[in-house]
């Protein structure tokens, strides 16, 4: 079963029908071995200028999204990539993030970080020990009884003011806004999010 990853300029769900987003929202589409998710973690790093991550691994795959400032991303074995705003991310499972910095000497990074955790899996390995203090800003977890997926695709779509976003959630849906505010309704009732 193929489940799809939602990134949004304003909402993010996973699992929800393709109602939410249109192909040509579509910014990043990834494949990889079978696993049953049981968790879906998020982190919202802030880093100060200049700030550089530890090496580090991923044992889930990492999907994410750049809502501030530029992030240097180089992969054991890869070019170095220039992350900016609005642009999206995957982290592999299994080679090394030798760099994941703020490209920044003046300005401030900010990125989501999420990762489709099978049982057991932590969120991320470092190398060694972080010597420099992380902004992770932890966002409430999701956790399943088990979905199987095979990929993730992410895409970027904008609700304009005022407007109204009807999301089937007949299969499990997380939400992450980037930018402005957003009122759930389930049911004709408000939710807390």
């Amino acid at each position: 079963m193929f489940k799809k990853l939602f990134f949004g300029t304003v909402l993010l769900a996973l699992g929800a029908q393709d109602s939410f987003a249109q192909e040509q929202d579509l910014q990043l589409s990834v494949s990889f071995p079978v696993r049953t998710v049981v968790k879906v973690q998020a982190g919202d790093f802030h880093f100060i200028p200049g700030q550089r991550a530890p090496i580090h691994t991923h044992d889930a795959p990492a999907l994410g999204y750049v809502s501030k400032g530029t992030i240097l991303y180089k992969v054991e074995g890869r070019a170095p990539v220039l992350l900016k705003e609005g642009d999206v991310f995957y982290e592999p499972v299994g080679p090394r993030i030798m760099m994941f910095d703020n490209a920044s000497t003046i300005g401030e990074a900010i990125f989501i970080d999420i990762n489709l955790q099978q049982e057991g899996e932590p969120f991320i390995v470092f190398e060694k020990p972080p010597t420099e203090a992380i902004d992770r800003r932890t966002l409430p977890e999701k956790n399943y009884d088990g979905i199987r997926i095979d990929g993730a695709k992410i895409y970027i779509h904008t609700l304009q003011p005022d407007a109204k976003q009807y999301i089937d959630i007949s299969n499990p849906v997380s939400g992450y806004i980037a930018q402005g505010n957003v009122e759930i309704r389930i049911d004709g009732k408000r939710v807390n999010a």
